[in-house]
């Protein structure tokens, strides 16, 4: 343990230092990798497959925020779309349109989501999305997992299903598009995926909030038996078809990947967890104190030294919330001692 803790702490203050330098790299390989997967799956306008644009796009993609990289993927997906056939390039702007107008008005800053979903969709470890979401975001994340999967159903549903049999030329336009609906979503699997994704988020996010010991880990298992649950029996009751092996050992690599990103974000020593109670003029306060991780271990003298400063922010704070109460107390004591009748009357007499 201790060897992982100085890893962390060592990357860690690397990127602290170089952080400048590091963002735009890793956001420029993460948007080489998937705007190359969108071109390997998709590929149908051949002026977007060469290597050049893609180094073009990512760049920009390195100095624009992630949600910047949302919309050129987008685009991306937009455009071979186009290339395949106009009616299915129609209905690809149409729906992205929706999708960006609902996710930049209820959850513009979980743009990752969106972007990793289909990766981890393709790697066959789609559980990691939702089991990361539900440790790090709130109940609200639900609607970002939602998105990322419809937009990776709707990805394999094109190349799949609908790119078949436009290639072959055994349906009509107008047949075609009436199809669109129900080959893009595949059937009930696709909704097995989002209720999945969207049940381990909040199952997820809940039991993190409880102040018990290990909570993130039982959360974490929580969230793992949950969308099992769903894809497997969701799956034999509605006869979808899927691989329960392919979806345990998925789910397997996706609570270790989950733990691992937990780690090294939000690690605590549960083992040395204190309880605090102190009191001022105006309140009793019970505080539980949990201690993050480090490699050398926490000192008892910063530990009361980390408590002596938060009670002096306390202390201050009732302090100035005192002052305040007495400052209004102190005016609205003036405005009664003063006879505002008694004075217009002196007034009118001089007028």
């Amino acid at each position: 343990m201790s060897f992982l803790m100085e890893i962390k702490e060592k990357l860690k203050g690397l990127y602290g230092e170089y952080s400048m330098y590091a963002l735009p790299i890793l956001k420029f390989g993460l948007a080489m990798i998937v705007f190359t997967m969108i071109n390997n799956n998709m590929g149908y306008l051949q002026s977007l497959n060469s290597l050049p644009i893609l180094i073009v796009l990512a760049a920009v993609s390195a100095i624009l925020p992630l949600n910047g990289m949302v919309i050129i993927g987008m685009f991306l997906i937009i455009a071979h779309s186009f290339g395949l056939g106009i009616e299915i390039g129609a209905v690809s702007a149409i729906l992205y349109m929706v999708i960006a107008l609902v996710y930049f008005r209820l959850a513009p800053n979980d743009a990752l989501v969106l972007i990793l979903s289909p990766l981890a969709c393709s790697l066959n470890i789609p559980a990691v999305i939702p089991l990361s979401l539900g440790l790090f975001r709130g109940p609200q994340a639900a609607i970002s997992a939602v998105f990322g999967v419809f937009s990776w159903q709707y990805l394999h549903g094109v190349v799949t299903e609908i790119a078949p049999l436009k290639t072959s030329g055994t349906l009509s336009q107008i047949a075609l598009l009436q199809k669109i609906p129900t080959l893009i979503m595949g059937g009930h699997g696709s909704y097995l995926y989002m209720v999945a994704f969207a049940a381990t988020t909040i199952i997820v996010s809940v039991i993190c909030r409880f102040a018990t010991k290990y909570t993130r880990e039982i959360a974490l298992i929580s969230g793992m038996a949950g969308y099992l649950a769903v894809m497997i029996g969701g799956g034999i009751a509605l006869k979808a078809e899927m691989n329960p092996a392919a979806v345990i050992v998925g789910t397997l690599v996706s609570g270790v990947i989950a733990y691992v990103i937990d780690f090294f974000i939000y690690s605590v020593d549960y083992e040395k967890t204190k309880y605090i109670q102190f009191e001022d003029e105006n309140y009793y306060y019970y505080v539980k104190a949990i201690p993050k991780l480090h490699s050398d271990g926490i000192h008892e003298e910063e530990f009361e030294n980390e408590v002596e400063a938060f009670k002096g922010i306390k202390g201050r704070q009732n302090a100035g919330n005192a002052g305040a109460e007495s400052a209004g107390m102190n005016t609205a004591q003036a405005e009664k001692e003063v006879d505002f009748e008694e004075r217009l009357t002196d007034s009118l007499k001089d007028l």
